[in-house]
């Protein structure tokens, strides 16, 4: 009788350094906003299901040049439009982000349900372009000043950097919360010139409160906590919910991470 052959993995049931944690490091900048909740309403920059749980309030917009990752080198701009009620909390939420690699988007969706889709970025020291096809998505120039600072992450209280996403834009009955952390130095800097499509802060609207340049980043993305349903999201214990007992250390054991993560995510 013939030896039964043992099935081949598709590269997307093999454990690999694609599924979280994620370790990251590079450089950009970071503007701070003021998001009224009747601003980001009307400019709709939140989805139609989503709009009831917004509550607006401190937001960002996020330009970074990753110089490592687990899916390689890419560039990404973000934008959080505030804070969301979940279940009498308040998470932020990435609601528009892009990417310049096909495999940031397939992962990040996949790891953490971030809607990334993709563009094309001219990153330079001072100047930021992002495009999609001929049409800007986003464009700015910075002045930088002198002075810098270290910063880490374990600074500020987890809730206030923890992510809630959910794989529907609909109102979700599975959600993902996510606490990263990072460190590394924070600069100072102007914006002497911006440009945004219609997702993102139009400088008509809106100001940056402060705009920091970001250098020699590294940064940790962990393993998402992932629940069913809106009710569970703040009744976890502290030990479930990374959100209330964040691990700011790069784990000891990150293949065990990796196959839990993938069980999670193909379950």
């Amino acid at each position: 009788m013939p030896k039964l052959q043992r099935p081949t993995l598709t590269p997307a049931a093999t454990p690999c350094t694609t599924s979280p944690p994620w370790h990251l490091t590079g450089r950009g900048f970071l503007l701070l906003y003021d998001i009224p909740r009747r601003v980001g309403l009307a400019a709709n920059w939140v989805p139609a299901a989503l709009q009831g749980r917004y509550r607006g309030g401190p937001g960002a917009v996020l330009l970074l040049d990753y110089h490592t990752s687990d899916v390689g080198p890419y560039r990404e701009l973000l934008f959080i439009p505030g804070r969301f009620d979940v279940n009498g909390r308040r998470y932020f939420r990435i609601t528009k982000i892009y990417v310049s690699t096909e495999a940031s988007v397939v992962w990040g969706r996949r790891n953490w349900a971030i809607p990334k889709q993709r563009a094309e970025f001219d990153f330079g020291a001072r100047h930021v372009r992002v495009r999609r096809g001929n049409d800007t998505v986003y464009e700015a120039h910075f002045e930088l000043a002198r002075w810098r600072l270290p910063v880490h992450a374990g600074l500020v209280p987890p809730v206030w950097r923890t992510l809630w996403q959910s794989r529907a834009q609909t109102e979700p009955d599975e959600h993902l919360l996510t606490t990263p952390s990072a460190r590394g130095w924070l600069g100072g800097a102007t914006n002497t010139a911006l440009r945004s499509a219609a997702d993102f802060p139009d400088p008509s609207q809106l100001r940056p409160r402060l705009t920091l340049r970001l250098e020699d980043v590294t940064l940790y993305f962990p393993v998402p906590r992932r629940v069913i349903s809106s009710a569970d999201i703040s009744t976890g214990s502290p030990a479930e919910n990374p959100a209330d007992n964040p691990t700011d250390d790069v784990p000891t054991n990150s293949a065990e991470r990796n196959e839990q993560a993938l069980r999670d995510v193909y379950r």
